[in-house]
């Protein structure tokens, strides 16, 4: 009995921080992932490996808003 009551309530808690989590549409996912590839292109192809990620990061965010990119959901994750 003992068990059971701690199964039901590990799923309860389980199931109590799925519900608090945002999944992404399909456009969301792909912008992600296209900023992912610009990212890693710029690391590692581009000669930029030296520079700090935060830098290269906020190079993309730049020109980003530049291109008045949605940016609204990325900054949130």
């Amino acid at each position: 009995m003992m068990k059971k009551t701690t199964l039901s309530m590990l799923l309860l808690a389980m199931l109590g921080f799925s519900n608090a989590s945002l999944a992404l549409n399909e456009s969301e996912a792909e912008d992600l992932a296209d900023l992912t590839a610009v990212f890693i292109y710029l690391k590692n192809d581009c000669g930029y490996n030296d520079l700090p990620n935060v830098q290269i990061k906020r190079a993309i965010v730049y020109f980003a808003q530049q291109n008045r990119w949605d940016l609204e959901q990325l900054q949130q994750l």
